[in-house]
Parts: structure tokens; C-alpha cells; sequence
């Protein structure tokens, strides 16, 4: 009884790893694929790509107004990288690194960030909207209001700047009852601050 029972035993497990084994392999031939190729279409279904002016006609309102600013923008952006140096319990030097961004403010490559971006750093290292990098030098801070100038040399290129202030001259939020008076002097090699009385006074960036 022994021998007939184990022979019917194997026959049963036999079976079932072939159905097991058929399941998988039909699995595989007919379940859903993974598509082989991904690509983003344009709108309509066209093959065709969009031009611009196409895809700025598929905007909304804020939408458009976004792009807007942003191409405006975008340009006078500039990436600060910093490197230092600092040590640890043991004294042993262990190198940092840190990021932040600034805005370019003068053609000739002066470069408004904040001062907590490049406080300590002993070198800084611009990158522009179109990747390119320039060593950047520190020219002075307004360490209370955060503020830190940079130059960068283009060495010929024509580079895009922003000026921070509305259509009336004035900056976009005061709010206090003496305003900062933020003078850049770039030719004189530092900023210089001061406090007026009058809260409709600009920050000039000259």
C-alpha cells in the first residue's frame, strides 16, 4: 500500500507544478506588457511639435502670466555656489559646500545675493541661465538687512540684469515707518546703508 500511495502522491505534485509552470507561461504571453517606448505627445495628437506660440495659445491667464515673468526673469537669475572650509572635533579640516541664488544687477556683472549665502565661504562660483560658470569676488554686505554683492567678470558677454523696483521708482513693500536706503556703489567697492525718515524712499542699485 505503501508504494502505490507514494507513486499516486508524486503523479498528484507532478501535476500541479505542470499547471503551476502553464499558468505562469500563459501569464507572461498574455497578461499586460510594459510599453516598450514612452514619449510625451503633443496636444491634438499631432505628431507634429508644438511651436510656441502654439503653446502659449493653450495657456490660461495665470498660466500665461507665469511664463511671462518667468522668461522675463529668468535670465538675470544667477545659481552662488560657495565652498569653505570647517573642522571637526578633532580638528581634522572637512570641506562644505552651499548653494543659493542671486539676481544680476549691473551688466558689467555685479551680483545681488543674500549675505548668509556666501558668509565664510572662501570661494563662490556663479552659474547663469545658459551654464555658464564664472569665480565670483565679494565685494561687501549689509550684513543687518542680509544683503551681499558679488562680481563676476563676462568677459565680453552681454549679460541681462534686473532693477528691483515698480513703475513708480519705489520698492514693492515697505510697510515700516523708515524704509532702507540701500546704495550699491560698485565703483567705490562696497554697499552702504542708511535709515530715512521718509518711507517712499527707493533701494537704488547703481
Amino acid at each position: 500500500m505503501t508504494a502505490p500511495n507514494t507513486s499516486r502522491r508524486a503523479r498528484i505534485i507532478l501535476a500541479a507544478l505542470v499547471l503551476l509552470l502553464g499558468a505562469f507561461w500563459a501569464g507572461t504571453r498574455l497578461g499586460p506588457r510594459q510599453p516598450t517606448q514612452v514619449e510625451a505627445l503633443p496636444l491634438g495628437g499631432s505628431n507634429t511639435p508644438m511651436s510656441v506660440e502654439q503653446r502659449d495659445a493653450a495657456l490660461t491667464n495665470d498660466e500665461s502670466i507665469n511664463v511671462r515673468i518667468y522668461r522675463q526673469a529668468s535670465p538675470a537669475v544667477a545659481n552662488i555656489l560657495t565652498k569653505a572650509t570647517e573642522y571637526d572635533f578633532f580638528m581634522d579640516p572637512v570641506p562644505v559646500e552651499g548653494a543659493g541664488s542671486g539676481f544680476v544687477i549691473d551688466p558689467r556683472g555685479y551680483i545681488l545675493t543674500n549675505f548668509h549665502v556666501v558668509e565664510g565661504a572662501q570661494s563662490i562660483e556663479v552659474v547663469l541661465g545658459d551654464q555658464s560658470r564664472y569665480p565670483a569676488k565679494f565685494i561687501g554686505a549689509d550684513q543687518r538687512n542680509d544683503v551681499a554683492l558679488l562680481k563676476i567678470e563676462p568677459k565680453g558677454k552681454q549679460l541681462v540684469a534686473r532693477r528691483f523696483r515698480n513703475a513708480a521708482g519705489r520698492p514693492e513693500s515697505s510697510g515700516h515707518r523708515q524704509s532702507l536706503r540701500l546704495s550699491v556703489h560698485p565703483d567705490h567697492g562696497g554697499c552702504q546703508r542708511s535709515r530715512a525718515n521718509r518711507p517712499d524712499q527707493p533701494i537704488h542699485f547703481y
